[in-house]
């Protein structure tokens, strides 16, 4: 058992040895210049964001109707990987993810529905995850005072129901004129 332990030891000093020495042969030689070659590069980790030139809104937001939310996003080092709206909303949260189109990113968007303050906020992220978040665009929707009637919705509906009652009405009356009256006894 013994003899067995110490040829392990042997081994084991004999073989750090021998690779000390190889290393030691590969570290003597001499290691040329980057300056002489043209074509080594330096990788080198990108630890910026995506730059969010500009960002904003087409339509009109407060007239619910669907709008676009676009932003010009690019990333000089890896490359980016998504651009989002953020929509904070009077009860809820929306993230929405922004399309590239071969020069902006766009999503369009479905009208606020209810009152109140809308904070929009462009995220964007590249490949190495790394982040930047544009301003703010605030949204209030409120509820209109005075709503006016469009007469070409308004007038076939009324039109049309003023002459279903007429119909009826009239219909009531001439059976009503016609009904018999049972003899009394």
């Amino acid at each position: 058992m013994i003899r067995i332990k110490s040829a392990v030891i042997v081994s084991a000093v004999l073989l750090t040895i021998l690779a000390t020495a190889t290393l030691a042969q590969l570290n003597c030689y001499t290691i040329p210049l980057i300056e002489e070659y043209s074509d080594i590069y330096i990788r080198s980790q990108d630890e910026t964001g995506p730059t969010i030139h500009t960002w904003g809104i087409s339509g009109d937001v407060t007239e619910s109707l669907p709008f676009i939310v676009w932003a010009n996003v690019t990333d000089e080092g890896v490359g980016v990987r998504n651009v989002s709206v953020y929509i904070t909303a009077p009860n809820y949260t929306l993230i929405e993810e922004l399309t590239y189109n071969g020069s902006y990113y766009q999503k369009q968007m479905e009208p606020f529905l209810f009152q109140g303050e809308y904070r929009l906020q462009i995220r964007a992220y590249d490949l190495n995850n790394n982040t930047r978040t544009g301003g703010y665009i605030f949204v209030t929707i409120t509820s209109p005072e005075n709503v006016p009637i469009d007469e070409g919705i308004t007038m076939p509906i009324v039109v049309t129901t003023s002459v279903l009652l007429a119909i009826i009405v009239i219909m009531a009356a001439v059976m009503y004129d016609k009904r018999t009256i049972s003899p009394s006894s």
